[in-house]
């Protein structure tokens, strides 16, 4: 009997334990075919011998070619390496023209937040950003729309003088 051309290693892998197994068994897998215990494997040569002594324990062993061993390791290599990092971009596209007002607002809140207390009240009340409808910013006037009846303007230029000599 010649050995099958399409290959010349198995590698055999024990996957049932050894005990309540029969004396012959237990020999022909520690001993011949040099499996000390459950979970390890072994590459043996592809013979008649080889091939009778599987035949015997095929209910306890996984049998596969070396090429199929190679194959599946070298998956599991590849699905335990390490992979970049996923990147999240939350960018919402805008159309320009709430763009601009976004930006506008997001400024002037920053921008109000650096106003003195004394100047927040007498622009409109004691807290501006609590009771003013809408802020906003144009032509280089700040403008806040209050729960009252008054509406509070300042230039930039004033609120820079104001601030800088404090």
């Amino acid at each position: 009997m010649s050995k099958p051309a399409w290959t010349t290693h198995l590698v055999v892998k024990l996957v049932r334990g050894l005990p309540g197994t029969k004396q012959k068994h237990r020999t022909a897998l520690v001993k011949t075919l040099g499996i000390p215990k459950r979970g390890h494997s072994v590459v043996v040569k592809n013979t008649p011998t080889v091939l009778g002594l599987i035949e015997q324990v095929k209910r306890l062993v996984e049998v596969e070619t070396l090429e199929m061993y190679m194959e599946r390791i070298q998956n599991e290599i590849l699905a335990k390496k390490c992979r970049p990092p996923f990147v999240m971009r939350h960018n919402v596209p805008v159309d320009q023209g709430q763009e601009s007002t976004q930006k506008k607002t997001v400024w002037f809140y920053l921008f109000l937040s650096m106003v003195p207390v004394f100047w927040k009240s007498s622009l409109c009340c004691d807290n501006l950003l609590e009771t003013c409808n809408d802020l906003s910013y144009e032509s280089g006037m700040l403008y806040a729309d209050c729960k009252g009846p008054e509406k509070a303007s300042i230039s930039l230029n004033e609120y820079v003088s104001t601030f800088a000599g404090i």
